[in-house]
């Protein structure tokens, strides 16, 4: 999995908290959808679950839900959308079950929000995950600090309780000591090192603690006690998450940021971390001198360890010249996406989306959130329609009439990629304007026939619908888009990853209705659906 559950709850957090904070938007969504998704690679391996053989149902306690079979995603991950017959603000109890015969012990829950709502998880929270701890005690034992024929390494953190743990075991003939966790991926891990059990020889003295975020995988977590390592170059890391947090983009409670960049990989677990409470976060990081020599790092802020939700979308990296300890200090102090309300900054526009059929005669309308850091509304905001002939987009003809937010697809557009563009636009007196954004279609547009892009669909059933319906794709399902007869989309769903999914149409009216179903790699298909 990618994501463990809490990592998961705390993205619906923050979607949620932009979907409800105080923002202009063009189209706003009321569908409501759960997606659950759980991992059997412990249940294959302890040989209760053949995924070759047996099914597994997600049990719900609500009648009008009841039991639903899941369908496979992929590395014994087996996947559900229920897109109807849920209401938001409700919590639904369930539990997954293998056949008719082995039920889990764990009792779920969810609380569904507006959009789409993720569960991801493992067979009974059985999860397969292992974090090495590992210190390297070199220089230590270089400064005469430690004796590894007399002294010994534990580790102290919330894993137990800071406690302190058994004795760190010792690596070959090296200083290097280790001790294996099993934590719950998503948890953040908060530790230090000790030298003989012993508090006063705790490392890090006056120093916050190490906090490393639990990933759904085995990794070898490798620190250097006391941070000292005179092969590294130490840089502490400052975001300023002020604004994010007033704004509802971040939460104190749920959320956590990283920094990741070319001296990690573009990935790390370690986070920043407030420690003196003022929603400025921190971490001081090793990094090797190679980087003092070469060119100079390149790097973001993180919200979750994501890069869904990393700063500044679409724009470059930060940059840092490292520069020599001993005459000065490595520091970077940055406002997250440089949203500083104090500082004069032009508007933004993001989520921006086309929404419609592309078809002939179709009305599409684009969406976007507005927001401007400073605090001043939204006036004027310019939206500009274009044709592509490729889907990138790159060479654009201007539809010189359109120039609202809705656009009526005409002859010259078919078979034509469609973009559609917003300027956002400040109502401070100066006329503080924002930088385009642009998003383009995801297939070029039709003509009248659902067939159009060839049958991407294989299968639909049953049909006519009445209470849910399966959908079978060719190759795996990304997307689902529900329109009706005026071409106005009716539900979307994201993010599916499967060849197979239940749909429960919900309160939907009866009558004729149009699925469009997108495929990892931009197939697609049409299909024509009754509701009863």
């Amino acid at each position: 999995m990618k994501r463990s559950i809490q990592t998961l709850c705390t993205a619906l957090i923050l979607i949620l908290a932009i979907l409800t904070s105080e923002k202009s938007v063009a189209a706003t969504d009321t569908v409501f959808v759960l997606s659950v998704e759980v991992n059997m690679t412990k249940a294959v391996r302890s040989g209760i679950f053949d995924p070759a053989l047996d099914h597994v149902y997600a049990v719900f306690d609500t009648a009008s839900i009841g039991d639903l079979q899941l369908v496979p995603s992929g590395n014994n991950q087996f996947s559900l959308v229920v897109p109807g017959g849920i209401d938001s603000g409700l919590v639904y109890h369930f539990r997954f079950r293998i056949n008719n015969s082995i039920t889990e012990t764990v009792d779920r829950q969810v609380k569904i929000g507006q959009g789409i709502n993720y569960y991801n998880c493992w067979w009974n929270n059985d999860y397969l995950n292992y974090t090495w701890f590992q210190v390297d005690m070199s220089y230590i034992v270089q400064q005469g600090n430690f004796n590894p024929n007399t002294d010994f390494i534990d580790i102290a953190g919330n894993m137990n309780n800071y406690q302190g743990s058994p004795h760190l075991s010792r690596i070959g003939t090296g200083y290097v000591y280790q001790i294996m966790y099993n934590i719950e991926p998503g948890t953040i891990a908060a530790f230090k090192f000790r030298i003989n059990g012993d508090t006063s020889r705790m490392e890090l003295r006056g120093k916050p603690y190490r906090f490393l975020l639990a990933p759904d995988s085995v990794i070898h977590c490798l620190k250097w006690y006391n941070d000292y390592n005179p092969s590294k170059i130490p840089m502490t890391f400052y975001c300023n998450m002020k604004y994010m947090t007033r704004a509802g983009h971040f939460s104190r409670q749920y959320d956590h940021v990283d920094v990741a960049g070319s001296f990690d990989g573009n990935g790390a677990y370690d986070i920043l971390y407030d420690n003196d409470k003022d929603s400025i976060y921190n971490a001081t990081i090793l990094i090797d001198t190679a980087f003092y020599h070469n060119n100079p790092i390149t790097f973001k802020y993180r919200i979750n360890s994501s890069w869904d939700f990393a700063e500044m979308q679409g724009q470059p990296f930060r940059t840092y010249v490292l520069h020599d300890t001993v005459t000065g200090r490595n520091a970077d102090s940055s406002w997250y996406n440089d949203w500083n309300p104090n500082v004069p900054t032009d508007p933004v526009a993001y989520n921006v989306k086309i929404q419609g059929m592309y078809v002939f005669k179709s009305v599409l309308s684009g969406s976007y959130t507005y927001e401007d850091i400073n605090g001043f509304k939204e006036k004027g905001s310019t939206y500009q329609w274009y044709r592509s002939a490729d889907s990138l987009g790159i060479n654009l003809t201007i539809i010189d009439t359109a120039t609202h937010i809705t656009y009526t697809v005409d002859t010259l557009s078919i078979h034509k990629w469609l973009v559609f563009e917003v300027i956002p636009r400040a109502d401070s007196g100066d006329s503080a304007v924002g930088h385009p954004v642009r998003v383009i279609t995801k297939t070029p547009i039709g003509n009248v026939g659902i067939d159009e892009h060839g049958n991407f669909i294989a299968s639909v059933y049953p049909n006519p619908v009445t209470d849910q319906f399966t959908i079978e794709g060719i190759t795996e399902i990304r997307t689902i888009e529900l329109f009706d007869i005026t071409g106005r989309m009716v539900f979307n769903i994201d993010g599916i990853n499967s060849r197979r999914t239940v749909i429960k149409p919900g309160n939907i009216l009866p009558g004729i209705y149009f699925l469009k179903a997108f495929g990892r790699d931009g197939e697609n298909g049409w299909a024509r659906i009754e509701k009863k």
